[in-house]
């Protein structure tokens, strides 16, 4: 019911809903505003137990310290009374994993038991005297849609799910050994971690991949880089560093020249950022794109390094992309920032 008073700005406007549509309303807002504003009548005083989106990020620990409470007991509690049947996002920052350890098993069936679709947890950096190993079936949740993770201690994290799932993040995940992707359905994958680290048990259709290698010592060569490639056959936006393009670009193998030809048919779009000190050079860009005939988009971003101007660049590289003739005839955009040659420019 909407009632208006004679005001003519409109001031004594008065919106009258049902008590279940406001109930409804309040299960949409984040646990602080939800709380609070249950206080408006003794009938929705329970209606932050429904909330959907359940989020206790950094903020919400920043936020407990500095009122001097324990984060662990007040999640635990919201949790251990949760009254709603669904769960749409529940994300969690752990600052001291040993102390979430008794309850962090118990948070996660509970959330899992709750349809739970978008689940993020990150962890600080491990360090010797505060680590956490988590057990791989932890996070098998058949409703699961989204996944972030970030920051663990583990010698294996398999990732599973059921047809629903399509989006996977894994940040700063340094010492886990592995990571296995045991879901066919998953169209989205970003990851920030080491290079040689990722293994897609089944054939996958990924749509939208983000690639950030860890810096290295040196030339890195990856590991069953055809499969790799067979995995990004129908990636349309990529995002990479140059890890990953030295891992993939042509060098010289028992000084034999190996030249490596893939096909990317669907790439639309591609980002490559350069991290430090680099082995790849002009060519090796040339190369991974030349064969791409739907880009559309391309986005480099060079850093503050210079091109690598060895004895590859003199001997193959140089004349390899002076002699390239490739057209892009679908792109749309060329972005480039940071490129300095020095020896290059001086050739």
């Amino acid at each position: 019911m909407i009632t208006n008073g004679d005001d003519e700005s409109n001031n004594n406007l008065t919106i009258y809903l049902p008590e279940d549509v406001i109930h409804n309303i309040f299960t949409f807002l984040p646990i602080k505003h939800a709380i609070s504003s249950s206080l408006v009548a003794k009938s929705f005083l329970n209606s932050w137990l429904y909330v959907r989106n359940l989020c206790f990020d950094i903020n919400f620990e920043t936020n407990c310290s500095v009122n001097g409470r324990d984060e662990i007991p007040i999640i635990d509690n919201i949790l251990s009374n949760y009254l709603g049947e669904k769960i749409h996002r529940f994300s969690l920052y752990i600052p001291v994993s040993t102390r979430y350890l008794p309850f962090l098993k118990k948070w996660i069936q509970h959330v899992a038991s709750k349809s739970v679709e978008e689940f993020e947890l990150r962890l600080p950096r491990p360090t010797d005297e505060s680590s956490y190993f988590m057990h791989s079936n932890c996070i098998d949740i058949e409703t699961l849609y989204s996944l972030k993770l970030g920051c663990f201690s583990n010698d294996e994290l398999i990732i599973k799910g059921s047809n629903k799932f399509k989006t996977l993040l894994i940040r700063d995940c340094e010492d886990i050994s592995l990571v296995t992707i045991d879901n066919s359905s998953i169209s989205t994958f970003h990851y920030d971690g080491e290079i040689n680290k990722i293994k897609f048990a089944n054939s996958i259709r990924l749509n939208d991949v983000l690639l950030n290698f860890g810096a290295t010592t040196g030339l890195q060569h990856i590991r069953e880089r055809d499969d790799l490639i067979k995995v990004f056959r129908n990636v349309q936006t990529l995002s990479i560093n140059n890890i990953l393009l030295e891992g993939l670009s042509p060098r010289f193998v028992n000084f034999e020249y190996k030249d490596m030809e893939y096909y990317l048919p669907n790439l639309k779009e591609l980002q490559l950022v350069r991290h430090d000190w680099s082995f790849i050079n002009l060519w090796d860009i040339v190369f991974f794109v030349k064969n791409r005939p739907q880009i559309q988009r391309l986005f480099i971003d060079f850093g503050d390094y210079a091109m690598e101007a060895g004895s590859y660049w003199n001997i193959v590289a140089k004349e390899n992309f002076e002699n390239c003739e490739t057209e892009f005839r679908e792109l749309k955009l060329l972005k480039v920032k940071g490129f300095k040659a020095l020896e290059l420019e001086k050739n």
